[in-house]
This record gives C-alpha cells, sequence and structure tokens, in this order.
C-alpha cells in the first residue's frame, strides 16, 4: 500500500513537471517584452537556461500558491534571466538594500536588558 503511494506521488509529480516547460517561444516572447539583447550565443544561452529554470520554479511554487501551500505568487519579471548573484549585483548598484529581520532576543539578553 505504502510503496503504491509513493509510486502514485512520484508520477504526479513527473507529470507535473513535464507540464512546466520552457519553450524556445517563451524565450523569444521574453527577449521582445524586456528588450533583453547579449553580447555572445554563450550569454543568450546562460540566461536562457536562468530563465527556464526560474519559470520551472514560479510555476512549481503557484502551483503550491493554488493549493494553499504557500501564501504568495509570483510571476516574471525583467530579473527572470538573471542568476540569483547577478540579482544581488544589480540591487547593490543600484542602492537597494536588502532589510533583515532583526535577530530575536534570547531568554538571556532580556534579563540582562532589564538589568541595565
Amino acid at each position: 500500500m505504502k510503496l503504491n503511494l509513493i509510486l502514485l506521488v512520484v508520477a504526479t509529480l513527473v507529470a507535473c513537471a513535464a507540464s512546466w516547460e520552457c519553450t524556445p517561444s517563451d524565450w523569444a516572447r521574453y527577449k521582445k517584452e524586456y528588450n533583453k539583447y547579449y553580447d555572445s550565443n554563450e550569454a543568450d544561452l546562460f540566461h536562457k537556461n536562468t530563465f527556464c529554470e526560474t519559470i520551472i520554479n514560479i510555476e512549481a511554487n503557484n502551483h503550491d500558491f493554488t493549493n494553499g501551500a504557500v501564501n504568495t505568487k509570483i510571476s516574471v519579471t525583467a530579473f527572470t534571466d538573471l542568476s540569483p548573484t547577478e540579482q544581488e549585483e544589480y540591487r547593490k548598484s543600484h542602492g537597494f538594500i536588502r532589510k533583515r529581520k532583526p535577530k530575536p532576543i534570547k531568554k538571556e539578553e532580556e534579563d540582562d536588558q532589564e538589568e541595565e
């Protein structure tokens, strides 16, 4: 029984992953919409692969959103073809500062603050 359930889950995941694909027309439409041009075929291929990986992640996230597993729906942006490193470099060069959540105060630190 457990094996059948595992096989069913795996088959479902494979079917879903197969439905999330990135076609050459998706890439061409994205480049046209966001005015993307690259210096070389290698750069174009790198960004296309990054774009396709991101599209698959977006589709998976939005599938989870529809099922209530996550709280945020995401979409394609002008940054969809950028690697995480390129995105961070862009943020830094344009003055964006990533806000970090404050570290939670540990119980010992609370006691120390009250004594002061």
